[in-house]
């Protein structure tokens, strides 16, 4: 799978960087626009690997005004699903209670530009939805580029300018937040 190539350090299980300029990883436009990752299209596994809410949302659909578009009506519009998934890695983290899993999701709700965001998402064995949390993203609309860090250790480091957010997947599953010495422990490791 793709993912797999991304960079892997010791202690690191996924590093996704926002810019292209590291080059110790991949960039989230080139894991973006460049993969060979389907859309995930059947509504049966969309519904597997979504909440009620989102996949409700995942069916609907959006269109954009593209001036350089002629639709068959002669319109400038473009229709598209509201939102697009992608699974980049379906076995990212086995747990003894859980999997996670790496999500790409194409917001195509919040207008034009790029609107894209990587999510960790836990699942019980039979597959439903524990948790998630947003890993990486790039958001023209948002003016928001973050990068993000999954280590060995189930810690979750996410970079966005100045602010660090940290989370650790505990053994049933759920994202937690770490107490301020863990965090300060995480600072010394390098993250």
């Amino acid at each position: 799978m793709l993912f797999r190539k991304i960079f892997l350090s010791s202690n690191t299980i996924a590093h996704i960087s926002h810019t292209d300029q590291d080059s110790s990883t991949h960039g989230l436009i080139f894991l973006t626009e460049d993969t060979n990752v389907p859309n995930i299209r059947n509504r049966r596994k969309l519904q597997e690997l979504l909440s009620p809410a989102e996949y409700r949302q995942a069916l609907d659909s959006t269109q954009h005004y593209d001036k350089n578009y002629w639709g068959l009506d002669g319109s400038h519009l473009q229709t598209w699903r509201a939102k697009d998934y992608k699974v980049f890695d379906d076995s990212l983290l086995m747990g003894e209670n859980y999997t996670a899993k790496l999500i790409l999701i194409f917001d195509n709700t919040l207008g034009g530009g790029r609107q894209y965001f990587f999510q960790i998402r836990t699942y019980t064995k039979d597959n439903h939805l524990i948790d998630k949390a947003e890993l990486a993203s790039w958001s023209d609309k948002k003016k928001e580029f973050c990068s993000g860090w999954l280590t060995d250790d189930h810690f979750l480091i996410r970079s966005c300018g100045n602010n660090n957010e940290v989370k650790r997947i505990n053994q049933s599953g759920h994202f937690i937040i770490p107490s301020p010495l863990t965090t300060m422990w995480l600072k010394v490791k390098g993250y």
